[in-house]
């Protein structure tokens, strides 16, 4: 990185992915988490 037009492009560029990846895994997350996790037991009914 010779020059600071080239830095400033990568940044960009690794801005870019960071959102299109935190976007992809939002829309997964949201959309899997209620199929996927069981509820836990909070309290066990035996005395």
């Amino acid at each position: 990185m010779d020059n600071t037009h080239e830095f400033v492009e990568q940044v960009k560029a690794t801005q870019d992915k960071d959102k299109r990846n935190r976007s992809r895994q939002r829309q997964g997350d949201s959309s899997e988490k209620s199929s996927k996790k069981l509820p836990g037991k909070q309290h066990g009914t035996n005395k």
